[in-house]
């Protein structure tokens, strides 16, 4: 809904633009929260002959960090939708709330960084 100003006319919601923090090498870096945990992702550019995509958490692999299929699925969705898995080196550091909300924060870091 749109928010009231103080004669009670309605203005529009307008949504605050964030600065896409891109530095001069290529890489992107952007943070996400969701309830309590908070992401901040680093996404570096790999040169087309590089092989699998690189994925760390924490500095521990993707899978050896979020071990259910369900979490490391929404960690992906950004690079899946975007068609660009194994186009960046992706390192997160995550801290807070649960694994779950863990990992939406992972994924709304990553969406951002890409933007």
């Amino acid at each position: 809904t749109a928010a009231r100003n103080l004669r009670g006319d309605r203005e529009p919601l307008v949504p605050r633009l964030r600065p896409r923090q891109v530095r001069d090498d290529g890489s992107a870096v952007a943070v996400g929260r969701r309830k309590t945990a908070v992401a901040q992702a680093l996404l570096e550019p790999v040169p087309a002959d590089a092989h699998a995509p690189h994925i760390a958490v924490n500095r521990r692999a993707l899978a050896e960090y979020f071990p259910s299929y369900r979490a490391r699925d929404l960690v992906l969705d950004p690079l899946l939708a975007s068609e660009r898995l194994g186009m960046f080196r992706v390192q997160l550091s995550v801290r807070g709330g649960g694994f779950m909300a863990q990992a939406g924060a992972c994924r709304l870091a990553i969406a951002r960084a890409l933007q």
